[in-house]
């Protein structure tokens, strides 16, 4: 199964300088790495953070990074962080009407609360599109709706729809909270 949303960029927006660079950018792609989850016994776990960068000892597979951003942990239990995942055989399309081809595929949708999976639910692309266009509705109101849409599109007068179908998009990335003092980097940062 695929996650269509990236639950590792609210970290490295908080910690720009841990974020994995590949040897040679993707100039197209939105996501620099990839990154593996797992979740074992009710709680999400990163098992493993990939580029291009290839492994010393085995030229022929990628060079798991998860030690060298975390601090030689080899996984990591993300209890810092709260968000919904979704899974599916496809990532999320932008299209407003169903999710392009997807009307009747079926994604795994999880519920973490501080890396504690609380809810679990199969939901058809239909049930997500709405649950995603509520979170959508709520975020709106918020004054980090308004932040966010001067630091994307500045003070350019684009119509609210490209930022609309910007955030919906993103809306599971954008309503994910990170307890920053439970972050492995923060002890470090902080001392």
């Amino acid at each position: 199964m695929t996650l269509s949303n990236r639950p590792l960029d609210p970290y490295f927006d908080l910690y720009p300088e841990l974020m994995p660079l590949p040897d040679k950018p993707f100039i197209h792609a939105n996501n620099q790495y990839t990154a593996i989850f797992e979740i074992k016994k009710s709680s999400l776990y990163l098992t493993a953070i990939y580029t291009d960068k290839l492994d010393s000892t085995n030229a022929r597979h990628p060079k798991n990074l998860i030690s060298e951003v975390f601090n030689g942990k080899t996984e990591l239990r993300m209890d810092w962080l709260s968000t919904t995942l979704v899974f599916g055989t496809s990532v999320l399309g932008g299209s407003k009407n169903i999710y392009g081809n997807q009307k009747n595929e079926k994604f795994f949708v999880a519920l973490i609360d501080e890396g504690t999976v609380t809810s679990k639910r199969n939901l058809s692309a239909n049930k997500l599109k709405k649950l995603r266009h509520r979170l959508f509705k709520e975020f709106s109101t918020t004054t980090t709706y308004t932040t966010l849409q001067k630091k994307i599109f500045g003070t350019d007068n684009r119509t609210p729809k490209e930022f609309e179908k910007y955030l919906h998009n993103r809306i599971f990335d954008y309503t994910s909270r990170v307890n920053k003092e439970k972050t492995p980097h923060n002890i470090v940062y902080n001392a």
